[in-house]
């Protein structure tokens, strides 16, 4: 079965941003469903008793002349007019905060909270300035601060639906899902028309397995913005992991029309393709992404793998080839180029492929079962074994490695690796891990039975597999039937002899 890999915002091999991330929208911008959200002070800020100096009252045109360059994404010349405001009245704390929200905004976040921090000490308590500095601090990926200035700005403001959206974010990024779920939750209660709300409360949704709900959340996210291409990315995400792949190629169009550069998304509709068995568009896809993001790793492997499903392994391996060379240190990349190697009968070549994905990452379960498989081709069943055995350790719920195992000790061609109670022991695990309705294991527990001596056994189970097993493969289990009947067991020759 082909694999493919996801690309997903945060997953080892998203090697492409989803989105540019930045600060700085504010509640009547709706959010943007990829960044923290700041705000200009000027709403809160009451004027004072009497009379304003020419000075200050200079000073506050400046600080919206700044505002403006600052929501145009003219941030030098924003700061510019910010300084400006400050020199001509130091205690504008209008400006402090407007400037932090632009340093933001540039991911300048150590200028942020020193003018953040002016505008509080100016303006103790301020719900916007304390929300802006939360942003300064998820920026610098300290979560836990911006909760507590977070928590500080919803005291004084409960109904602050930005502050409730950033919180939710600094929740999710610290693994508090239910927390951030009631955040986000509030945020669309006090702001039904906050996008960003919507979009992260969906990828959490997404990233719980709970996709319907992704999908409406996404749904309306866009229907408040028809024209953002990530929000359909996201939906496309979402219908891809439910397996609904035209409507997520669907989205990818839409995704594609509005962003025709946007390189993740060709690779994840890549991907669709590739599920839908349509390899020809899948690779297409891929080469569009690769065309956009020359270094993007998952394109190179999963092209790979597409074109090994099209039996074109010399391109293959050239992607994988690629791939490696791009990460030598990234031991999937030598995982699957060695699955390559070994359906491709080049053992050794496969082994070596294993043996540094093994070391650069020891706890690597595929590596050691398919080079115990390698092994195994090889006819040097005790490295088989002990690579199964190490790779059962790693993950003693697999139905494969059980099966695996309890296959060797019940057909091994050599004697002394034989073992029928074992090999029943294990196939009886592999059996109930897939409630016995699987047939590799059941054809495995019949082969284990005659191993054992077992006969009766043997064929009732082998009887099973045959009933149970696709037509294309039923003469397979019906030659193995007929040996347990005439009392023999079955021997797995190796297929190479290297």
């Amino acid at each position: 079965m082909i694999e493919l890999l996801l690309h997903r915002l945060g997953l080892l091999l998203a090697v492409v941003s989803l989105a540019a991330a930045g600060c700085g929208k504010t509640d009547s911008d709706e959010g943007k469903p990829d960044s923290a959200a700041g705000q200009h002070i000027n709403d809160v800020v009451t004027p004072s008793n009497g009379p304003i100096s020419p000075a200050a009252a200079s000073s506050r045109v400046a600080t919206d002349r700044g505002e403006n360059f600052t929501r145009q994404g003219e941030f030098d010349t924003a700061i510019v007019e910010y300084n400006e405001a400050l020199r001509l009245d130091p205690t504008n704390a209008m400006a402090y905060n407007d400037r932090g929200w632009t340093w933001n905004e540039k991911r300048q976040y150590d200028k942020a909270l020193v003018d953040l921090n002016e505008a509080l000490r100016l303006k103790p308590n301020n719900a916007i300035a304390l929300n802006n500095r939360a942003v300064s601090w998820m920026g610098k990926q300290r979560f836990d601060k911006a909760i507590v200035d977070l928590n500080a700005a919803l005291s004084v403001d409960p109904g602050f639906a930005l502050a409730y959206l950033n919180r939710g974010m600094s929740q999710s990024s610290q693994q508090e899902s239910n927390q951030a779920l009631a955040d986000f939750d509030q945020a669309i209660k006090f702001n039904p028309r906050l996008i960003g709300a919507y979009v992260h409360r969906g990828n959490l949704w997404q990233n719980n397995g709970e996709y319907e709900k992704a999908i409406a959340d996404f749904t309306a996210a866009n229907r408040l913005d028809p024209n953002d291409p990530e929000i359909y990315f996201n939906r496309g995400n979402a219908w891809q992991d439910l397996g609904q792949y035209d409507k997520a190629i669907a989205d990818y169009d839409a995704t594609l029309q509005l962003n025709p550069r946007q390189a993740d998304a060709y690779y994840n509709r890549g991907n669709a393709w590739g599920a839908k068995v349509e390899y020809d568009k899948a690779i297409a896809d891929f080469d569009a992404a690769l065309r956009l993001s020359p270094q993007m790793l998952s394109a190179y492997i999963n092209r790979g793998t597409v074109w090994d499903a099209k039996h074109e392994y010399e391109k293959a391996i050239a992607d994988l080839n690629a791939a490696v060379r791009l990460a030598p240190r990234c031991p999937l990349a030598y995982n699957i180029r060695g699955n390559m190697w070994l359906r491709s009968l080049q053992y050794d070549k496969a082994i070596a492929d294993y043996d540094e994905a093994i070391r650069l990452n020891p706890k690597f379960t595929e590596a050691y079962v398919y080079r115990g498989s390698a092994w195994q081709d090889k006819g040097q069943y005790d490295k088989a074994l002990s690579d199964f055995t190490a790779a059962l350790h790693l993950n003693p719920k697999s139905t494969t490695l059980w099966n695996q195992v309890a296959w060797l000790r019940a057909t091994c061609p050599v004697k002394d690796y034989r073992d029928g109670k074992a090999a029943v022991e294990f196939a009886t695990k592999a059996c109930e891990l897939t409630h016995w309705q699987e047939v590799a294991a059941l054809d495995t527990l019949a082969a284990a039975y005659a191993e054992a001596g077992d006969f009766d056994k043997a064929v009732e189970w082998q009887t099973k597999t045959r009933d149970l097993a696709p037509a294309e493969h039923k003469a397979d289990f019906q030659t193995r039937l007929d040996l347990y009947k005439a009392k023999k067991p079955y021997r797995d020759e190796p297929k190479s002899k290297q």
